[in-house]
C-alpha cells in the first residue's frame, strides 16, 4: 500500500463530496434533524413519583423536589418506603439516616437505601438522579454505602436477554435521539455517499484509468474507507457537540464504537459499490442495507429475547447498544464486548470488499 497514492484519493473524493451537493446533503441532514428534534424534544420527564424517609431533612431530598419533572413525598417509616414502591407503584425509594449531610460533610460513608420498582423502565433515570446528586455534594466518586433492592422484578423466566431498549432505559429523550442521530449519519455516509462515490468512478470510466495507473485495490479501498470515516466522524461527532450529552460514562469506549462502525459501514458500502454498476441500481436497491443497519434502533422497543438473542449477531446492534451504555453508565463493562464484536466484523467486512475487488479485477 503506498501512502501518497492514498491520500490522492482520499483527498479527490473529500473535494468531489463537497461538490456535490446530493452527497453534501447526506452529512448534513442527520445533524439538521438532530438540532429540530433537539429544540423540540427538550428533556421534560414526566412526573415520576419518588418516596423519601428523611428523618432530618436532607439536602438531597431538596434538590430532588427541586429538579423539573419529579413528584416527590416524604413518608413517616422506612416500612411505608417499601410498601409505596411495591403496592402503589412509585418508581423509585429513598431511606436516608437522620445524620446523613452532617456524615456527608464529615467525610464519612453514610448509609442510603435506594428501592427501584422493577416494573417500571424509568427506576435507571431515577437511580441516575439520586447518583448524580449526591456525588454532586462530595468530592469522592461514590461518598455513601449505596444499597440497592429491587421490588416488582418479572417472574422467573420472564426476564428478556439483554437488548438495546435496556441499554437506552437509562438515557434522557435527548440521549435517545442523539443515539439515533448519531447512528443515522454514520449509516447515511457509509452505506450511501461512500457507494455512490465508487459507483459514480465506474459510470465516468474514472476507476479504470485508475487501476492502470500504479494504484493498487489496497490504495483504492484505504482512500475510499478514509473518506468514509471522515465525514460519518465528522457528522456524528457535530451530532454530540450540537447536543451535548449531560454525561459520557466511557469517552474512550464510545470514541472507539463510533470509529468502528463508521469504519464497518464504509466498508460495506464499498462493498456496495462494487456490486451496483450505475447510481440507479444502487439508489434503488442500496437504502435496503442502510435501514437494516438503523434496525436496532427501530426495533429497540420490541421486548422480544428471541428477536435479541438473533440480532447479537447483527454489528449494528452492538453500535446502539455501545453508545447507549456509554452515555448511561448502564452494564457499561459491556462496552467492550461491543468494541470486540464490532471489531471481528470490520475484519470481515474489509475480507468481503477485498475479494470482490479482486474478482472485478480478474474479470
Amino acid at each position: 500500500m503506498r501512502l501518497r497514492n492514498v491520500a490522492t484519493i482520499a483527498v479527490k473524493d473529500l473535494v468531489d463530496a463537497l461538490k456535490n451537493f446530493r452527497l453534501l446533503a447526506i452529512v448534513l441532514m442527520p445533524i439538521a434533524l438532530s438540532i429540530v428534534f433537539g429544540l423540540l424534544y427538550r428533556d421534560a420527564p414526566s412526573s415520576s413519583s419518588i418516596v423519601v424517609y428523611d428523618p432530618s431533612g436532607s439536602q438531597i431530598v431538596t434538590s430532588i423536589g427541586a429538579t423539573d419533572g419529579w413528584s416527590l413525598r416524604v413518608v413517616d417509616s422506612e416500612a411505608d418506603v417499601e410498601r409505596a414502591v411495591t403496592e402503589e407503584r412509585a418508581l423509585a425509594g429513598i431511606v436516608l439516616p437522620a445524620d446523613f449531610d452532617a456524615r456527608l460533610a464529615a467525610g464519612e460513608r453514610p448509609p442510603l437505601e435506594l428501592v427501584l420498582n422493577g416494573a417500571q423502565e424509568r427506576r435507571f433515570n431515577a437511580r441516575r438522579l439520586v447518583i448524580d446528586l449526591v456525588i454532586s455534594q462530595s468530592s469522592q466518586p461514590l461518598p455513601v454505602d449505596l444499597t440497592e433492592t429491587t421490588v416488582n422484578q418479572p417472574q422467573a423466566g420472564g426476564e428478556s436477554a439483554p437488548t438495546p431498549a435496556s441499554a437506552l432505559q437509562g438515557l434522557s429523550i435527548q440521549g435517545w435521539f442523539l443515539v439515533t442521530w448519531s447512528v443515522m449519519s454514520i449509516a447515511m455516509v457509509g452505506m450511501y455517499m461512500v457507494p455512490t462515490l465508487l459507483v459514480e468512478e465506474k459510470e465516468r470510466k474514472t476507476l479504470d484509468a485508475m487501476m492502470v495507473a500504479p494504484v493498487s485495490y489496497l490504495d483504492l479501498i484505504a482512500g475510499k474507507a478514509l473518506v468514509g470515516l471522515v465525514y460519518a466522524l465528522l457528522s456524528a461527532g457535530l451530532i454530540f457537540l450540537l447536543n451535548a450529552p449531560e454525561q459520557v460514562h466511557s469517552v474512550g469506549g464510545l470514541i472507539l464504537i463510533g470509529v468502528l462502525s463508521a469504519l464497518f459501514a464504509t466498508l460495506i458500502g464499498l462493498w456496495l459499490g462494487g456490486m451496483f454498476g450505475n447510481t440507479q441500481s444502487l439508489n434503488t436497491w442500496g437504502s435496503l442495507p442502510m435501514l437494516a443497519f438503523l434496525a436496532p434502533v427501530i426495533l429497540a422497543p420490541v421486548p422480544s429475547s428471541s428477536l435479541w438473542s438473533v440480532l447479537q449477531v447483527f454489528p449494528p446492534t452492538h453500535t446502539v447498544e455501545g453508545v447507549a451504555r456509554a452515555l448511561s453508565g448502564e452494564s457499561l463493562d459491556r462496552v467492550w464486548v461491543n468494541v470486540l464484536m464490532l471489531a471481528a466484523s470490520c475484519a470481515l467486512a474489509g475480507a468481503l470488499v477485498w475479494t470482490s475487488l479482486r474478482r472485478r479485477e480478474r474479470g
